[in-house]
């Protein structure tokens, strides 16, 4: 009985999960409410050849 309930459950689910992206475009997605932060913060935007600036190889530090 526990099996036949947990089947019926991951259909439902599955059927959900389906009804909620109907229509949903992946490449371009229809945002319905306000965005709770940027995806990338302002901070760690760098523009320019500082973006890939190589300074020569990273030291590694011995314990």
């Amino acid at each position: 009985m526990q099996d036949a309930l947990e089947l019926e459950e991951l259909s439902l689910r599955r059927r959900l999960l389906f009804r909620l992206l109907r229509g949903h475009r992946f490449d371009r997605p229809k945002f319905k409410t306000d965005a709770i932060s940027d995806l990338v913060p302002q901070g760690m935007i760098q523009t320019g050849a500082e973006m890939f600036e190589t300074g020569g190889p990273v030291p590694v530090q011995h314990s």
